[in-house]
């Protein structure tokens, strides 16, 4: 499978009609798994010959899938909607360069990218497989009701659903990374320079205090009307420059959410555990943060 770096340096010179072709593809996406050739010539105004053309050269590449059998069709594949989405982004002259990649996880992978200023930002390019029924519940979680729907749209509604979260707690001035735009399965974002909680070599006296600022941070996104309701070492970005940001939001639920309250115990559990564990954070203590921050009840749970 080539990387997307290869292919989007393949693509410099390619004919703008290209990108409007992966568009019709991306859009009667939600509506066919395999998207009819016949369909495509008619919404793009062209021959079925060039469609089928274009189809197998971009199969070539792997950004469609073309089926000749048992009807001509096209299928978007994962690589096809990420080009179609950075180019989308460069259009709007938002990023002119795609960076290192530098987060892998089971949803999502990050890229740097390159606005036309030369500034760095990070790119959250959503990556929801296939579903199974043990996956219907977190999906739901993510503002996904329609589990019919295509995979990728089924990624779309979650980058909209994140970049809609961040946008209202950044605004407040909360420790979440600053959005910038969000697009089909893509959000753009603030670059943060810093490790995740889990690799962030803490000196001893320094854990508590960033325990407290963690647990001060869970508070104040409580306030203002949101749980994560997935936190852990893994989701915490230690910043170089002091501080901290909480990332991936696609999950939370709203704290008037029947499920808010068990969410938001498992949240300061799973944090607070992690400090005791890794740092050897004092209970006592722990137990008495806790209580300052309005979570008392929970400190059964340690």
């Amino acid at each position: 499978m080539p990387h997307l770096r290869e292919v989007l340096t393949e693509l410099v010179d390619a004919d703008p009609w290209i990108f409007e072709f992966l568009d019709a593809v991306f859009r009667y996406s939600q509506n066919f798994e395999r998207v009819p050739v016949k369909l495509l010539s008619n919404v793009l105004k062209t021959k079925e010959e060039r469609i089928v053309k274009v189809s197998r050269e971009l199969h070539g590449l792997g950004l469609v899938e073309y089926f000749g059998q048992p009807f001509p069709s096209v299928r978007l594949q994962t690589l096809g909607a990420d080009v179609l989405a950075l180019h989308k982004l460069a259009m709007r002259g938002l990023v002119k360069g795609l960076g290192r990649q530098i987060g892998v996880g089971k949803e999502s992978d990050v890229y740097e990218a390159v606005a036309p200023d030369n500034t760095l930002y990070s790119l959250k390019i959503f990556r929801l497989g296939r579903i199974s029924f043990r996956q219907v519940r977190r999906l739901r979680s993510y503002g996904i009701t329609r589990m019919w729907r295509p995979w990728l749209y089924r990624n779309v509604s979650a980058a909209k659903k994140e970049y809609n979260i961040l946008k209202k707690l950044a605004i407040l001035d909360l420790p979440v990374p600053r959005p910038v735009y969000s697009v089909m399965h893509v959000v753009m974002m603030e670059y943060l320079d810093g490790v995740l909680l889990k690799d962030a070599v803490i000196p001893p006296g320094d854990a508590e205090e960033v325990y407290i600022e963690i647990i001060d941070s869970i508070a104040r996104i409580y306030e203002a009307g949101y749980v994560n309701g997935d936190l852990s070492e893994y989701n915490i970005f230690v910043l170089n420059e002091g501080g901290i940001k909480i990332i991936d939001w696609p999950q939370a639920v709203e704290k008037t959410d029947p499920s808010a309250n068990i969410l938001l115990k498992r949240d300061v559990v799973t944090v607070t555990k992690y400090f005791i564990r890794r740092y050897g954070l004092d209970k006592v203590f722990a137990k008495n943060v806790l209580a300052e921050k309005g979570f008392a009840e929970f400190s059964a749970e340690l």
